[in-house]
């Protein structure tokens, strides 16, 4: 493309001059690369008059690198950010004491938060390091108090916490306290990627290297559903037990379940997973552009965490898509800067004409970068050979110059009578086949879209060991003996991976219903999230299943509401504004005593706390430590009298959650059942109520199982792909 530049190095080569072509400030040369990095990875020129650098900070932190000091930071966003291959060369480590088994007892007897307690405990260590406090106003403070005792004084302080309650404050008090050597920001702007940004260019500085960038991979597909995320994941989780600093991203997601960061943005499940085989943790930059449909063409439009209202498919694909490229752009940037393997994924496929001039997720990215592309193909689905020659015809020459090879997923069969196949492909395109991937059962990444729900629909009786085999839901116990679990299968329904850890358990079956006949006398009642709430509490009355679903609680059936599903529970949902739908108020399910207003803003955070409840099976975990991300729009109050469920607390804030009446109980709390105590205790009250006890012994807890499956997922790959030829795509040492 004429006029646009493609290669990364120069793109970033490009964006330092022009930064420093706007500085106004007459910085010393040493504080010019932790000047622009600054700027750089906030897209923000307008924060240098906000950046504050002591005299001596750039020599004294760049002196305690390379005697091997220590980086220790308040939270783990900041300890991922930080380029440990650079710190490791030079003999130091970076560490985050969060994580500490005394942090919660010490804190509640203290009366501290986590991160205070955390540096508290761990004061000595502070001795002669470089401090990076990238969240907590309180944890900077702490950090000056101890550095009061000579015995645990640092070697430099990167002040960064970000917010409007205390940030402002304590980064004055950081820059008032002279005597140690800072980096700061003024105002309330900060955060984990500039804190990490500020060690990052000092590291540059201590080791002589200037604007390292990550090898990048991206897989395409000939469709949606070819396993893109899949093999996304696979290799983030190979990248990252080779050692190598490892991002996921995914400019664009169109999804229904998305999940929330320690920050309070909101980004797709995918990128989630694929962060956590990674062994990082979730960062909004790795999707930057989330949307979650609201109807049959409108999504809800989310940049960068934020939701910014709803949009029609004609008007986002129009303008507004065009305005959220810079944002991809910067996202990818400052990834690239801070990473040594980027693992890009596109959406698709990249042959949609119709959809190409206004493209921001699929060949846009791999042109801006240069990035080598695996096509993936869905070799199950039939059709494969011709979906990969007739994507190929329709690229452009400088796209398909960039696809280096292509995957064939999801096999099944004998290899051996696949290969005329595969010597078709090479000669026909010209592209080496680098991978038959057989069709793998054990490891399934979170659905983007309710369409993978579709074979999971069934009436009572049904179970997915009906399934074909290798298709997921089979277990080893006979249908006899295990309980079922009836989700209702909302039009809208959103955050269905909330059940995931049901069905991984080997006594549970999970299936989803849309109709009062297919509803049955299940053990158990689920109404999930909702994109729409209003419009799926109309469907639940007009269907019938409404007056199931109460019948079935007068019957001390028990019921579980989550986000809209604890909203449709209640006497009643109005939304005055319109902010779902056109719909104004109806009334609820009747069942728990409250009454749910929603309104435009969203509130996003991840919460913890414990369980309050006194009454049903839940009285057996009473006190236990439950976590779990909130999303939701609107605000339930209940009626006096009531019964909370949990006792939370997000971003320092303490309140109540959830309520229950009878056999019903209900949380906005998304992720509920990936708390093992919970979960067991819920699944061996159910079994009790059939009068029987529990066939199996206690499931695996939620991260073993994850871990575990992105090994084997890793390992599976390995054996069928040429992971030495991806390397040599993408300029790897083997």
């Amino acid at each position: 493309m004429k006029g646009f530049l493609t290669d990364p190095e120069h793109i970033e080569q490009e964006s330092m001059h022009f930064i420093r072509s706007q500085l106004k400030h007459a910085w010393v040369e040493q504080e010019l690369p932790v000047v622009e990095r600054l700027i750089h990875t906030s897209g923000d020129l307008g924060l240098e008059e906000s950046i504050l650098i002591h005299p001596e900070a750039i020599q004294a932190g760049v002196a305690a690198l390379r005697r091997g000091a220590a980086v220790i930071t308040d939270v783990e966003m900041v300890r991922s950010g930080v380029s440990k291959k650079i710190l490791s060369l030079m003999g130091g480590n970076v560490a985050c004491f969060l994580n500490d088994p005394e942090v919660p007892e010490k804190a509640k007897s203290w009366g501290l938060t986590r991160t205070m307690t955390a540096l508290r405990l761990h004061a000595r260590e502070l001795a002669g390091a470089i401090i990076a406090i990238g969240n907590a106003p309180t944890a900077l403070l702490e950090v000056l108090r101890l550095a009061e005792d000579p015995a645990s004084r640092p070697a430099l302080i990167i002040g960064m916490p970000v917010g409007f309650v205390g940030a402002a404050e304590s980064k004055e008090e950081l820059w008032a306290s002279q005597g140690i050597p800072s980096i700061t920001i003024r105002g309330t702007r900060g955060g984990s990627p500039l804190a990490a940004a500020a060690v990052n260019a000092l590291l540059r500085l201590a080791s002589g290297k200037t604007n390292p960038r990550a090898a990048a991979l991206m897989f395409q597909g000939t469709s949606s559903s070819v396993g893109k995320s899949v093999l996304a994941a696979a290799f983030c989780r190979i990248f990252y037990q080779e050692g190598l600093r490892t991002a996921p991203f995914k400019a664009q997601n169109m999804a229904l379940n998305s999940f929330v960061t320690n920050e309070g943005g909101e980004m797709g499940r995918a990128q989630v997973v694929q962060a956590q085989a990674a062994g990082r943790e979730p960062d909004v930059r790795m999707n930057p552009v989330l949307l979650k449909p609201t109807g049959q063409a409108s999504s809800q439009v989310i940049l960068l965490g934020k939701a910014q209202g709803t949009l029609t498919a004609l008007r986002y694909h129009g303008e507004y898509q065009r305005l959220a490229w810079p944002l991809v752009q910067q996202s990818l940037a400052a990834l690239l800067a801070e990473n040594e393997v980027l693992v890009i994924e596109g959406a698709g496929s990249p042959a949609e004409v119709n959809l190409k001039d206004n493209d921001i997720v699929n060949m846009r990215v791999a042109k801006a970068i240069q990035a080598p592309v695996i096509l993936i193909a869905d070799i199950d689905r039939g059709g494969a050979l011709a979906s990969v020659v007739g994507t190929l015809e329709l690229l452009d020459s400088e796209e398909r110059a960039l696809v280096k090879g292509i995957i064939l997923n999801k096999f099944r069969g004998e290899i051996k009578l696949l290969q005329p196949a595969l010597d078709f492909l090479r000669e026909k395109t010209g592209i080496p086949v680098v991978g038959v991937v057989p069709y793998f059962t054990e490891f399934a990444i979170p659905e983007e879209d309710s369409v993978a729900l579709e074979g999971w629909v069934k009436g009572p009786g049904q179970t997915s060991d009906t399934k074909e085999p290798g298709e997921p839901g089979e277990r080893e116990l006979g249908v006899g003996s295990k309980l079922d679990i009836a989700v209702i299968r909302l039009p809208y329904i959103s955050n269905f991976t909330d059940f995931d850890a049901l069905r991984d358990e080997p006594d549970a079956e999970i299936r989803y219903v849309d109709s009062a006949k297919a509803l049955g006398e299940p053990d158990l009642v689920i109404l999930p999230g909702s994109k729409n709430t209003l419009a799926d509490l109309l469907f639940l009355q007009t269907s019938g299943l409404a007056e199931k679903i109460h019948t079935l609680w007068e019957r001390d059936t028990p019921l579980v509401g989550i986000c809209g599903g604890y909203q449709m529970l209640g006497q009643l949902v109005r939304d005055p504004l319109h902010t779902e739908s056109d719909l104004e108020s109806l009334p609820g399910l009747g069942i728990l005593p409250m009454v749910t207003e929603l309104d435009p803003e969203k509130h996003t955070v991840q919460s913890e706390g414990r369980i309050l409840a006194q009454g049903m099976y839940l009285e057996k975990c009473q006190g236990e430590k439950v976590s779990g991300y909130e999303i939701h729009m609107g605000r339930s109050t209940p009626e006096p009298g009531h019964n909370f469920l949990f006792e939370l607390n997000a971003q320092g804030v303490q309140y109540a959650d959830g309520l229950y009446h009878g056999s019903a109980w209900g949380t906005y709390l998304h992720g509920i059942f990936d708390n093992d105590v919970l979960r067991q205790t819920l699944l061996e009250s159910l079994w009790e109520r059939r009068g029987q006890e529990r066939p199996v012994s206690e499931g695996a807890s939620q991260t073993a199982i994850r871990e575990q499956a992105l090994n084997q997922l890793a390992e599976w790959v390995r054996q069928n792909v040429d992971v030495k030829a991806i390397r040599g795509f993408m300029g790897l040492k083997s």
